[in-house]
């Protein structure tokens, strides 16, 4: 009976396996007669993906092999990741299409109990190839291995005794597939139901294209991500979760997911039982295990920390668990000289051995005798240390440190220190970096600005075309109705300047600001960065005193030559008497500048060139 679901000249004699495993599978014999596993090697996930390899190891009963058939497939388009499966475009010269082996398929399948490592993945694929041929398959209730094992063929194999060289070739994985099927058979339940196919049109074994018999060019290497994915072992309870982690290192090869890539992820997690929860579930365990993975070796550097984040924003996952994880491994101990001047910033409460805790009263005290500066806020622009009761703190103020690439410091070493005295510093050397989605091909990239501009673009993609920007304000006469935004660190006397051309200096940023003054070492500041978002004019603020004075000295000049004939005006005199002149420029007392302000009552710092 076993021998009549395939004539004679398709499958010659049976024969047996050399690591055959005598098992009793006669539970099933009222379902079918015989198990087909099979295995795939695919373009990708999709349905719009095809098939490049197959196989069917077919085993009866009593666990023996008695049919194995692998062939090569020409997917009539792109061969797709060569990395994952070691298909190249020359091995396919050759090889049959689908269609010509559908119906030879069809009938290995015919009347059997289909198994496989992911079956909703395998049978998913085929169904796609076998509806393109107009040939019928209904492929039952089979065993999933992966639905049981709940972990990778390769270490489930490992897990059970099962040698797997050469993952990702299909006659392989269906021989080492049906080994672990036998070694587990006992957890699967009798439910089971075979497949049905039709019409069966067996047409020999011609066109069959074996892997090892096709000509093979050397693979390029994987790319960082493509090999890290490849060696994840993610450990869950959950059967739909594992079935979709290992779509998931699939789908995630590239780094990429576009708007229709996430649909069908999602309708394929939906297919198989998860929940939008679900997903987020193992979105964010995928990341978790892709995190573990690239700091196993101690090191994150900057290819991996920037893939990492491109990752985590694909799937939408807080970029912020990528730095929390990888912290220890981005972070370098450096010496730092406590001189006077420095500004320190504290965290957290110490505690001695003792158990007491140090008040930060007497942290800052000691902070103070050391001549440094204590700053009530962290800020990058005024804080040149953290000071943190334990540097692996991810309190908010340890991970701006971080973000920013400013040192922290032990308190407990900052307490025995001595003023001039070194001491021991950690500082994250790789980091600050952001991830963005670009506006051209929609993939993710890494700017070291927190926040994405108007319309981003990836490198690839380069800078989107847009109107030059003014270069400087501009102006054409006083601010006189004008607002401008002075970032944090700029000084009094620009804003005094500003309110006296009779500008107005906001409290808020937003479009309506005609221009953005900025301090040194405020290019970085949120504001100022949503400013360039936004196209505004941004004038450092030495760029804004002198165009402002300029144009004050401009208006007087004009004023001064319609009041007075041209040689009274060139002999103008500074005004002796503070009541005798009202607020106006005059030609500079001390000649340090052509111009300088008088504001009524005395002389102002306020020149003009």
């Amino acid at each position: 009976m076993l021998r009549n679901w395939l004539s004679d000249a398709l499958t010659g004699m049976p024969r047996r396996s050399s690591t055959e495993v005598d098992m009793d599978l006669s539970r099933f014999a009222d379902v079918a007669d015989r198990i087909a596993v099979v295995d795939t090697e695919t373009t990708g996930v999709y349905p719009s993906d095809r098939i490049v390899e197959i196989a069917v190891v077919t085993l009866d009963l009593q666990g023996r092999v008695i049919d194995e058939w692998d062939t090569l497939v020409n997917p009539e388009r792109d061969v797709g990741p060569t990395w994952i499966h070691g298909v190249t475009p020359s091995m396919l010269t050759h090889a049959p299409t689908f269609g010509e082996i559908a119906g030879e398929l069809a009938a290995r399948i015919n009347g059997a109990i289909v198994s496989a490592h992911n079956l909703p993945f395998d049978t998913r694929m085929l169904f796609h190839e076998f509806e393109r041929h107009d040939v019928e398959v209904a492929f039952g209730f089979g065993f999933d291995t992966l639905a049981l094992t709940r972990c990778k063929l390769g270490v489930a194999c490992e897990d059970n005794g099962i040698s797997l060289n050469g993952a990702h070739q299909a006659l392989t994985d269906a021989r080492a597939t049906a080994q672990l099927l036998l070694r587990i058979e006992a957890g699967f339940d009798n439910a089971r139901a075979a497949s049905v196919s039709s019409p069966l049109r067996t047409t020999g074994r011609t066109g069959q294209c074996r892997r090892d018999a096709a000509s093979q060019l050397r693979i390029a290497p994987p790319s960082y991500l493509a090999e890290l994915a490849s060696r994840l072992d993610h450990v869950t309870g959950s059967a739909e979760i594992a079935v979709y982690l290992d779509l998931l290192d699939r789908a995630m090869a590239d780094l990429h997911l576009d708007d229709q890539e996430r649909k069908l992820l999602r309708e394929l997690a939906h297919d198989i039982g998860l929940d939008d929860v679900g997903i987020r579930q193992a979105h964010d365990l995928w990341v978790r295990d892709l995190t573990a993975a690239a700091a196993e070796d101690g090191v994150v550097d900057a290819e991996e920390y920037d893939q990492l984040l491109r990752a985590a924003h694909v799937l939408e996952i807080d970029a912020g668990s990528i730095d929390r994880r990888t912290a220890a491994e981005r972070t370098a101990t450096v010496e730092i000289k406590l001189e006077p001047g420095t500004s320190v910033c504290f965290t957290g409460a110490v505690v001695d051995e003792a158990g007491r805790e140090t008040q930060r009263e007497a942290l800052e005290a000691h902070a103070r005798s050391l001549g440094l500066t204590v700053e009530d806020s962290f800020t990058k622009s005024r804080c040149d240390l953290l000071i943190a009761a334990d540097p692996a703190t991810t309190s908010s103020k340890a991970v701006k440190a971080r973000r920013w690439g400013l040192p922290i410091v032990s308190a407990a070493d900052l307490f025995l220190a001595q003023a001039g005295a070194t001491v021991r510093g950690y500082e994250v050397v790789v980091g600050g970096s952001t991830a963005h989605t670009c506006g051209q091909c929609g993939r993710a990239f890494t700017t070291d600005k927190p926040r994405a501009p108007k319309d981003p673009r990836c490198a690839t993609c380069g800078p989107p075309s847009r109107p030059e920007r003014k270069a400087k304000l501009d102006v054409d006469g006083p601010l006189s109705g004008r607002r401008l935004w002075c970032s944090p660190n700029c000084g009094d006397d620009v804003r005094s300047l500003i309110e006296f051309a009779g500008g107005a200096v906001g409290k808020s940023l937003s479009k309506t600001v005609y221009a953005v003054v900025v301090a040194s070492g405020d290019e970085q500041v949120s504001q100022v960065l949503r400013a360039e978002a936004l196209d505004l004019v941004v004038v450092s603020e030495d760029r804004a005193k002198e165009e402002i004075n300029a144009q004050l000295a401009l208006r007087n000049d004009q004023t001064d030559q319609a009041a007075e004939p041209a040689m009274v005006r060139s002999t103008v005199k500074a005004p002796t008497d503070p009541r005798s002149s009202p607020a106006k420029w005059h030609a500079d007392p001390v000649g340090e500048a052509t111009w300088r302000w008088w504001d009524g009552r005395a002389w102002t710092n306020h020149t003009a060139p």
